[in-house]
């Protein structure tokens, strides 16, 4: 395959602005390095929005500073293998790759270089499973974590990371589902993907809610796909007393008027996604083989299916939450 010079790529060039601009596809900085040709990319509604707002992480090439340096946005991917490293002896040119956690040059872009954290999926998976996998990965996580099978568990959002949670809450064993959602279409979707109920948190109060729904115990446990400050106040007033929170979303400013009294007070346990197992390649590999042996799956999870210069744009609409927006593909040209 003739690799050209030049790729297209979305580019976070500072806090709140993403450009696509035409950039060198990246090169290698060992021989372990994979060059893959971009398939599929997801965007990432709670991550991928954080970065765009001006948090620092490690995505970008050796040695970049991601607070002032351009680099490439995007996480979720899936793509093939069209160069590697002499070093490489684990793929083999034409293997399609789903790739996990941060890596070196960003995923909205033509081409992608990794050196680690990917895994090879199976011929029948299509590229759009293989890209939705690495978050799976991440909620397989926190579920593994905090839900036991007949427990009573209270979702905070039901966005892009919350229908990943609806899906594996029930795969674990859940008994009862209830899921608080402000927007009244992910609402009635969660209803007709049999949440047990849903609340809206602006028409109701959520506490005496699920007081109601749980004769005044509390759910067993809770989970903030969300990571807004509203969430991140709620999420410790909703479980029973010994009941477990699972921190998911977590906003990337301080939250005003934070109270931790009912972390004390109830005894709560309080997970991050990573705590027990890290982004590592356990949970890919568990998140795959749910999806290959049908446990999950991710019909009707994406909801809208872009180009590559059309991610700036839906990103903003992302963050306007006026929409029902589940998962958004990107999709690349052969």
């Amino acid at each position: 395959m003739q690799i050209p010079e030049t790729m297209k790529a979305a580019m976070v060039t500072a806090p709140g602005q993403l450009e696509v601009r035409k950039v060198p596809v990246p090169e290698f900085w060992s021989e372990k390095c994979i060059l893959l040709k971009n398939e599929a990319t997801s965007i990432c509604n709670l991550t991928d929005k954080h970065l765009m707002d001006g948090a620092e992480v490690h995505n970008g090439p050796p040695g970049t500073n991601t607070s002032t340096d351009p680099y490439i946005l995007g996480h979720e991917i899936c793509g093939s293998v069209v160069r590697k490293g002499s070093e490489v002896d684990d793929v083999d040119i034409g293997d399609r790759l789903s790739v996990r956690g941060w890596f070196a040059s960003g995923g909205f872009a033509d081409y992608v270089v990794i050196d680690r954290d990917y895994l090879k999926i199976p011929p029948a998976m299509s590229v759009e499973d293989g890209a939705l996998l690495e978050m799976a990965a991440a909620v397989w996580l926190m579920v593994e974590q905090v839900v036991r099978l007949g427990d009573t568990v209270c979702l905070l959002g039901h966005g892009g990371a919350g229908n990943y949670f609806r899906r594996m809450i029930r795969a674990a064993g859940a008994a009862r589902l209830f899921v608080v959602e402000p927007i009244a279409d992910r609402r009635q979707y969660a209803l007709e993907q049999g949440a047990d109920a849903v609340i809206d948190p602006y028409g109701e109060d959520p506490v005496a809610r699920i007081e109601s729904l749980t004769d005044g115990e509390g759910v067993d446990v809770c989970i903030d796909a969300c990571g807004e400050p509203d969430t991140i106040n709620l999420m410790s007033r909703l479980p029973r007393r010994l009941g477990r929170v699972g921190m998911f979303g977590v906003p990337t400013e301080p939250v005003p008027d934070g109270n931790f009294f009912w972390i004390h007070e109830k005894a709560l346990a309080v997970y991050s996604a990573g705590h027990h197992y890290d982004y590592t390649e356990w949970a890919h590999i568990k998140s795959l083989a749910l999806v290959e042996n049908g446990i999950i799956d991710f019909d009707d999870l994406i909801t809208h299916r872009i180009r590559l210069d059309d991610v700036p744009d839906m990103i903003e609409r992302i963050r306007a939450r006026k929409e029902h927006i589940r998962k958004v593909l990107v999709e690349f040209g052969t």
